[in-house]
């Protein structure tokens, strides 16, 4: 399979998917749930994607440097996650490089680096949030400090394996061709990130608050539309859908945002909780619609608030945007 020919083969596959699990649950079903959304569930809703927005801006903000903007990091974040929302085979996540340069802040190599960094801490708090997920249904107490001790451990392995296997890449390849060239700069980046923030307990711990309180409020935003629908699964039924949802929409089989294989997900972790599948699969798609349409609106007045912030202070903008690009280049 060519590397051209690879990325539409998983957006068709993720098309058919998305087609066929849309007409499983039949459309029809699925208007019935998103439109008969209570206004109240609605707002609440809404008022935890503006939770997750401002969490996740500011852990951005903590990671690229305590002299990044908040609202401006915000705004990039809103601006990353609707291009997430909407684009295929996962590129969304690039979003977040043009999404930092309009904000005027650190430029490529940095904001690959701190977007891996999100994304491992991204990975280790889902998992944390799963073990909670099988608490809340039933599972003995005494397993959560284990599981949790097993992830502590597998989280330390992977940095000491990762580390020792990059080093020796590092000193393998000392001049590499072009993209294993960009790769390693990218990975020595996010581990010197990573290194970085480790230093500063603060920061670190800051970061990862951030983190618990960005997927608690996605838990809180999905518990809050299900219950607006009249659908009364257990909290900790939707926690683990929504673990389960999020698991999912990594693989990258998406044609049109996460549709799809985030469906799948959800529908399979809410099925073995005894929800019916039907009513999990069509409230799987109502949600997630609901939730694209906030992004939307959160993006959009995230792209006006940088466009604007640009424009009513450029001389004053620039010159900070070039004191974070040196902060950045020294590691402060």
């Amino acid at each position: 399979m060519s590397r051209r020919l690879a990325p539409w083969l998983l957006g068709g596959a993720g098309l058919a998917l998305a087609v066929a699990l849309a007409l499983t649950a039949t459309p029809a079903r699925i208007w019935e749930y998103a439109r008969h959304a209570s206004w109240p569930g609605l707002a609440a809703a809404f008022a935890w994607a503006v939770v997750i927005a401002g969490a996740r801006g500011v852990r951005l903000s903590l990671l690229l440097g305590r002299r990044t903007p908040a609202d401006l990091a915000v705004a990039a974040a809103s601006v990353a996650q609707l291009a997430v929302s909407i684009l295929p085979w996962r590129v969304g996540e690039l979003a977040l490089v043009p999404a930092l340069r309009a904000a005027g802040l650190p430029g490529t190599p940095r904001a690959i680096s701190v977007l891996v960094v999100s994304r491992v801490l991204d990975v280790a708090i889902l998992l944390a949030w799963g073990i909670a997920a099988a608490v809340l249904l039933g599972a003995p107490l005494g397993v959560a400090p284990l599981a949790l001790a097993f992830l502590a451990g597998a989280v330390w392995l992977a940095w000491r394996v990762g580390g020792a296997l990059l080093a020796r890449i590092a000193a393998t390849w000392r001049r590499p061709p072009g993209l294993r060239r960009a790769f390693l700069r990218h990975a020595l980046q996010a581990r010197r990130e990573l290194r970085h923030a480790g230093r500063s307990p603060a920061r670190f711990g800051g970061a990862v608050a951030c983190s618990l309180l960005a997927w608690a409020g996605v838990w809180g935003l999905c518990v809050a539309l299900i219950r607006s629908m009249s659908l009364d699964w257990p909290a900790g039924a939707v926690l683990l859908a929504v673990v389960g949802a999020s698991l999912a929409a990594a693989v990258p089989i998406n044609a049109v945002g996460n549709f799809g294989t985030l469906e799948a997900g959800w529908a399979a972790s809410l099925a073995a909780t005894g929800a019916s599948a039907a009513d999990a699969l069509a409230s799987g798609f109502a949600v997630h619609l609901w939730s694209l349409l906030f992004s939307a609106v959160l993006g959009a007045l995230a792209a006006f608030w940088l466009v604007a912030r640009r424009s009513m202070t450029p001389v004053s903008h620039e010159r900070d945007a070039a004191s974070i690009r040196r902060s950045s280049d020294t590691g402060a």
